[in-house]
């Protein structure tokens, strides 16, 4: 090359170098760039071409120390003006970086770089310089490549992520409180569900676990608002999913609180129940258990025994095991039946007979001899149960039970003996009172005649029409009870502890109703007419407390009445008797006896 074409490039430089020395302390790269362009394009490209050759000359120089050394060798003669600062004591530039959170990754890439083994690598690190010279264009490219390239690692994204949380905590700090208050009460309601679940029963599903602190405090709203409780229960029952079968459960016994002070509710409570155990084997046996017990018990009470006994046949399987008070109640189902054979069956499946079971079956057998050809042969069977109660421990009930079995087989002497045996150890008071529960301290007489301690009531012809009418139209069902010995023994009911029957009260005998109702009977026991046939009889037998007295309002034909030992003979008119004391009632005439019977508390208690 001539010194013609190297002075033109030292010109060139320098005119960049003086563009660099303007722009002291450049605020980026970019700014740089900005303030370098040239002001025409025909200057852009002479300068491009020029900055070309530098670079050409420099390749061909392995190690060249500055541009200025290069243009001393190749012309010695010419005087050669102060040139820009030798390349090895220049720190590549770096763009400056508007934010400490922008610079953050940068600083950190650098530092865990290694140092370069040449000069040549020196562009790579990223340092900032108090004050830096203009880069050159290749050096600027380069630049922009390496920052489009730098991509931090894990380490690094983590620390810039602490920082920017770092600074929202500076910049918003009532954002944060408010946050922190936040995360407290979330913890605070995550704390009490986690502690209701802990409460909730094993076979609770996840929503009945969420929600079991709403769930417990609806049952325990059964004692004082039934009817709320099962609104509540009804809701759950419709919101849950999936339908929890302890809604089911409560809504029922909801049903079963309504039903002691409304008859109506009965037939919804034993439906609500046969719903609970018709889930089978999806109902965990905590609530089978007691579902089959109490619709088993209502189902009695209204007179399906029947059906009680289907009931425990169907579902007591999904419970797995033999579960032995089910077995027990469906042997005293049977034998409320009367079908012993059945009892004795279902017995059959326990491997220990307890008390419960063997009283039962001597009830069966007692009952099954009113029945037989031979009845001897069924009371001596319940003979043999009960004489082993007996050895095993004294109890009222057994007692009784042996009694009425010498008394049917027509030994009354050692009936006398078993009860006195009982009033000997202070069981009973004498051996014709024998309730099973006995109230100590009231006033006892077999037959009560004081008119103050009555009500008054008074019936009238049309009255005592209606009540007859019961037979006309064949309204009648049988007794409960074995206490029928021989005939016919039926009645009609009126109203059962307080709960009118609404069919007998406003169709059948509405002016009857209304006259017990007006003189306060009715409330407990129960009222209804009783239809004993010509020659028929009963059994001698007890009521189960002394906390009642009988009225017996004697509307057709004759009754005589044996109580203790006092015997009456009604042929009209009232009679007033404690049911406590042992009694039979004999029809030896030839017409129908008809009979308004209902209770009353004994004088010497008061109604809560």
């Amino acid at each position: 090359e001539s010194a013609e074409e190297n002075v033109e490039q030292q010109q060139e430089l320098k005119s960049v170098e003086e563009v660099a020395e303007q722009n002291q302390e450049p605020e980026s790269v970019e700014v740089a760039e900005q303030k370098q362009e040239p002001e025409s394009a025909e200057e852009n490209v002479e300068q491009q071409q020029e900055l070309k050759s530098v670079e050409e000359v420099a390749e061909q120089n392995q190690e060249p120390e500055s541009v200025e050394e290069k243009v001393e060798d190749t012309n010695d003669s010419e005087p050669v003006e102060e040139g820009p600062a030798p390349k090895e004591e220049k720190t590549k530039p770096k763009q400056e970086p508007e934010s400490t959170e922008e610079l953050q990754p940068v600083e950190e890439k650098a530092e865990s770089e290694e140092e370069p083994d040449s000069e040549e690598e020196k562009p790579e690190q990223l340092q900032e310089p108090e004050r830096v010279e203009e880069e050159s264009e290749p050096e600027r490219e380069e630049t922009e490549q390496v920052q489009k390239e730098y991509v931090p690692d894990d380490n690094q994204r983590e620390s810039e992520k602490t920082f920017e949380d770092s600074q929202e905590l500076v910049k918003e700090p009532e954002v944060v409180e408010e946050n922190y208050k936040q995360t407290k009460v979330e913890e605070g309601e995550e704390a009490q569900n986690n502690a209701d679940k802990s409460t909730s029963p094993p076979y609770a599903s996840e929503w009945e676990k969420e929600n079991w602190n709403l769930l417990n405090e609806t049952f325990n709203l059964l004692e004082t608002d039934a009817s709320k409780a099962r609104e509540m229960f009804d809701e759950f029952k419709r919101t849950s999913r999936p339908r929890s079968m302890i809604a089911y459960y409560g809504e029922a016994m909801a049903y079963l609180k309504l039903s002691e002070t409304d008859e109506s509710s009965i037939r919804n409570a034993i439906q609500a129940f046969r719903t609970v155990v018709n889930f089978g084997d999806k109902l965990p046996s905590e609530l089978m258990k007691p579902s089959l017990q109490k619709v088993v018990g209502l189902l009695v009470g209204t007179g399906r025994a029947r059906m009680a006994v289907s009931m425990l046949e169907k579902y007591m399987p999904s419970l797995g095991e033999v579960n032995n008070e089910l077995v027990e109640l469906l042997v005293e189902t049977h034998v409320r039946n009367g079908d012993v054979d059945k009892a004795l069956e279902a017995a059959d499946q326990l491997t220990h007979k307890s008390k419960r079971v063997k009283v039962a079956l001597s009830k069966a057998y007692k009952s099954q001899s009113a029945h037989e050809s031979n009845p001897a042969l069924y009371l001596s069977k319940a003979l043999e149960i009960l004489q082993e109660l007996i050895a095993e421990s004294l109890d009222i009930e057994v007692l009784s039970l042996v009694g009425d079995c010498f008394s049917r087989l027509g030994k009354k002497e050692e009936a006398l003996e078993v009860y006195q045996k009982a009033v000997d150890v202070g069981m009973i008071p004498s051996v014709y009172q024998r309730p099973l529960k006995l109230l100590p301290g009231l006033k006892a007489m077999p037959v009560w005649t004081g008119e103050d301690v009555i009500p008054a009531l008074e019936l009238s012809d049309e009255d005592v029409e209606s009540i007859y009418s019961v037979v006309n139209k064949g309204l009648f069902g049988e007794m409960n009870g074995d206490y029928q010995r021989e005939g016919l023994w039926g009645y009609y009911e009126i109203t059962n502890n307080g709960n009118w029957k609404s069919e007998g009260c406003t169709s059948v005998v509405p002016s009857v109703c209304e006259k017990l109702k007006n003189a306060g009977i009715g409330l407990v026991g129960k009222t209804y007419v009783s239809l004993f046939y010509p020659n028929s009889n009963t059994w001698p037998h007890t009521s189960e407390d002394n906390s009642l007295l009988t009225l017996i309002y004697q509307t057709e034909g004759s009754t005589r009445i044996r109580i203790a030992n006092t015997d009456i003979t009604l042929t009209g008119g009232r009679a007033v008797i404690d049911e406590s004391f042992e009694k039979e009632f004999i029809n030896d005439e030839g017409a129908v006896s008809v009979m308004l019977v209902t209770h009353i508390p004994h004088p010497e208690l008061t109604l809560s």
